[in-house]
């Protein structure tokens, strides 16, 4: 997906994001979060990874990508 430029009739939709946390992370700091591709294909990408926050890790991630036509959303009432 990333390897082309997307056309102007399509999007790309995070379809989901999953974030499971192992340790407290206080309001206010900052955590970096480093994904691996598991799965990717021309119209869809899987994702996992971690977060850190000062060279800990302080949570497990997924996130999954597809792309889409924008025409399946002309009619959706935002």
């Amino acid at each position: 997906m990333a390897a082309w430029i997307i056309p102007e009739d399509e999007i790309t939709v995070v379809s989901s994001f999953k974030i499971r946390l192992t340790a407290p992370i206080p309001p206010g700091e900052i955590i970096t979060l480093r994904l691996e591709a598991r799965r990717f294909s021309p119209e869809v990408g899987v994702f996992r990874g971690h977060c850190s926050m000062n060279g800990k890790t302080v949570a497990h991630a997924s996130l999954t990508i597809a792309k889409a036509k924008l025409d399946k959303y002309v009619d959706v009432p935002w």
